[in-house]
C-alpha cells in the first residue's frame, strides 16, 4: 500500500471518475456504495482523489484561494480545516447531521499516519509479516472517517443517499483494476511469506 505522498504533481489530477455530469455544489456528492467499492478497490488511492474534489469544488464555489491538489497530497495538514468547513456549512443551512468533526478528522490523520509509518516498516522488511498485515488490516480504520464525512456533504447537498453520482464509470474501473493489480500483488506476498506459496 505504499505510495509517494510527498511528490508534487506537475499538474492537476485527472478525474477518477467521469463525474461531469453531477450537480456542482460546495462539496463533492458521491453515493456511499460507490465510496465504499472506490476506497477498498482502488487498494486506499481513493482518498487522495476524494480530498481533492472536495477542495476543488469547495474552490469552485466560494472562489476560496486555496489550491486543491496540495491540500489533497498532504491531506492530513487540511484535514480538520476542511470537516470544520463542512460542519460549518451544515449548520449554516440549518441541516442537521449528528457527528464530531474534528473528533472523526483526528481519527483519519491518526490512522494515516499510523498506516504510513507501517508502509515504511513493511516496505524496509522491519517486523514482517506482522507490519505487512497491519497495513492492510488498518484499512478500515482509514475509511470509517471518510464515510461520516462523506454522509456529511452529502446531507449538506440535499442528496443524503448520494443519488446524483453513485453509478460506476469506465475511468472508475481503471482505478478499480489498477487498485486490484496492487491487491493481488499484496495478497500473493503475504503467502509466500506465510510459506503457502513457495518459489
Amino acid at each position: 500500500m505504499e505510495s509517494n505522498p510527498y511528490a508534487a504533481p506537475a499538474a492537476e489530477l485527472k478525474d477518477a471518475g467521469s463525474d461531469s455530469d453531477v450537480k456542482s455544489g460546495d462539496f463533492y456528492v458521491v453515493g456511499v456504495t460507490k465510496f465504499t467499492i472506490l476506497f477498498f478497490a482502488t487498494f486506499a488511492l481513493y482518498p487522495l482523489y476524494w480530498f481533492y474534489r472536495n477542495w476543488r469544488a469547495h474552490k469552485e464555489a466560494t472562489n476560496a484561494n486555496i489550491w486543491p491538489v496540495p491540500r489533497a497530497i498532504f491531506s492530513i495538514f487540511f484535514t480538520h480545516s476542511l470537516f470544520s468547513i463542512i460542519d460549518a456549512s451544515l449548520k449554516s443551512t440549518g441541516k442537521s447531521y449528528n457527528w464530531k468533526p474534528s473528533l472523526v478528522a483526528t481519527l483519519y490523520v491518526v490512522f494515516s499516519i499510523v498506516s504510513h509509518m507501517l508502509d515504511r516498516l513493511s516496505m524496509k522488511e522491519i517486523g514482517s509479516p506482522l507490519t505487512d498485515v497491519l497495513s492492510l488490516a488498518i484499512l478500515p480504520a482509514l475509511y470509517y472517517p471518510l464515510l461520516i464525512a462523506q454522509k456529511a456533504v452529502n446531507q449538506l447537498e440535499g442528496d443524503p443517499e448520494g443519488e446524483a453520482n453513485q453509478s460506476l464509470t469506465v475511468p472508475n474501473f481503471l482505478w478499480m483494476l489498477l487498485g486490484i493489480i496492487f491487491w493481488a500483488l499484496a495478497i500473493f506476498g503475504l503467502l509466500i511469506m506465510f510459506g503457502v506459496i513457495v518459489l
